[in-house]
């Protein structure tokens, strides 16, 4: 039975525009691009597609066998587990019937990568709620209505 994949809780957010999709982990602090395939795959775990048909669909839209991608799709799906954005969703919800976005895929196969950058991760785990006095947030001020 095939296993689908999610998007890992609350703190992992992404947005996709003009085929790069970025993706802010905020208990990390840290964010990611991906773009091409890397795009793509993520489309697909955000629709409850589980490894096996991820590689499916890549096989199908590039004319490539299964066996050939395997190994390329795993890799980033390991990747993104280590980064903690993605986890298992539920055996058997992996849905067959989905189709791979190619807006976002070039003509010619690449490996998907993921970029990691770290340079906003202080911004990123402020808290502002316990960083404040005890007049609270958010702390008007005096000549403030």
């Amino acid at each position: 039975m095939s296993m689908s994949l999610q998007i890992k809780g609350f703190d992992v957010h992404s947005e996709t525009i003009a085929g790069e999709t970025v993706i802010v982990h905020l208990a990390t602090g840290n964010y990611y691009s991906l773009r091409g395939v890397g795009t793509a795959i993520w489309k697909l775990i955000e629709t409850g597609a589980g490894e096996e048909r991820i590689t499916q669909c890549l096989a199908e839209h590039y004319g490539r066998s299964v066996e050939e991608l395997k190994k390329d799709v795993g890799d980033f799906i390991a990747r993104l587990r280590m980064e903690e954005l993605i986890e298992d969703g539920q055996a058997g919800q992996d849905a067959a019937g989905l189709a791979l976005d190619t807006q976002s895929l070039e003509s010619a196969y690449a490996p998907p990568t993921i970029e990691t950058y770290s340079d906003m991760q202080e911004l990123l785990l402020i808290d502002p709620v316990h960083e404040v006095d005890d007049t609270g947030w958010p702390n008007k001020g005096s000549d403030a209505n």
